[in-house]
């Protein structure tokens, strides 16, 4: 998982997290977010264009981060995901649930100041 920090075009701190390519894996996600989520981010955006395929677990996994991101203050926006991610959200009805955006470029325009 490659973690850095951007700034929005409005001058707000966005940790940025792309994850690994292939599966989502679970574990890997609540451990690090975990982790990232520790040191009290004001933005979260996940990166998800290496991802190529999201199961239940995964899905259980993106619901745990938007909850623990919701506790801790913390937005989180999705981007850059693939078809197959798309189309997982869709029939499960979560991108009712999360933030998407296109792109992590699109998704920094959309953070707002604070």
């Amino acid at each position: 998982m490659d973690v850095s920090t951007q700034l929005s075009p409005g001058g707000s701190l966005v940790t940025l997290v792309k994850l690994p390519a292939g599966q989502l894996e679970r574990a890997l996600v609540q451990k690090e977010l975990s982790q990232i989520l520790a040191k009290k981010p004001k933005h979260l955006l996940l990166d998800l264009s290496q991802v190529t395929q999201i199961d239940s677990r995964g899905v259980s996994a993106l619901v745990w981060a938007r909850r623990l991101c919701s506790a801790a203050g913390c937005p989180l926006k999705l981007c850059s995901l693939g078809e197959q991610a798309k189309l997982v959200l869709k029939v499960t009805h979560l991108d009712s649930l999360f933030e998407i955006y296109p792109s992590v470029e699109a998704a920094l325009k959309e953070v707002s100041e604070s």
